[in-house]
This record gives structure tokens, sequence and C-alpha cells, in this order.
């Protein structure tokens, strides 16, 4: 089934940008929309809230990606989902992952 889904790009990852258009490209996606954008410290509070505990980790969080740019690629393609799981990793933490996913 052809299914669409949006990976974001940190600003440490842009560097890379063009190797993991590839990568997923190359897994048979297409990108249908990408565009760059500030995420606000609003929004940064949501996705790590259990960052916030110690105030360190949070602060140095919001030194590496507060007003800083992130680049969003809507992808499609078949089982569009599930490609990008596999190759992104399917836990959040990166220590979990398997070896040569794109975390």
């Amino acid at each position: 089934m052809t299914q669409r889904t949006v990976v974001l790009v940190k600003p440490e990852g842009l560097h890379h940008l063009l190797e993991i258009v590839d990568i997923f490209t190359k897994a048979g996606l297409q990108i249908v929309e990408q565009f760059s954008f500030q995420m606000p410290e609003t929004v940064l509070a949501q996705i790590y809230a259990d960052a916030k505990s110690p105030p360190t980790l949070w602060s140095t969080l919001l030194d590496q990606l507060g007003g800083k740019e992130f680049t969003a690629l809507f992808l499609e393609g078949e089982d569009a989902i599930a490609v990008v799981m596999s190759l992104t990793g399917l836990d959040m933490n990166p220590r979990l992952c398997e070896m040569n996913t794109l975390r």
C-alpha cells in the first residue's frame, strides 16, 4: 500500500542531507515535499519532556537544537512507514537500534 510519512532531520544531520535523501530514494521512496524550519522551543519541550531532568541535559538540548534549522522530508512509497522505520531504527534510543541505521 502506498503511504506517506515525514522524517525530520535535526541540525547536526543537515551536513549529511544529500546522503540521507539518497538512502531513502534508493529504498524506493520519493520525496514529495521538503522544507526547512526552526523548531519552536515549546515543541522541543514537548518532544524532549523526559530530558528536563537533570536541567543541564535540557540546557544542552536547547543549545544544540533551539533556533537551529531542521529539514522536513515528506516521503511517499510502498509501505513508506515501515521502510522509514527500518532505515532509521525502530527504537528512539540509538543505542538500541540495529547497526547501520540512520540514527
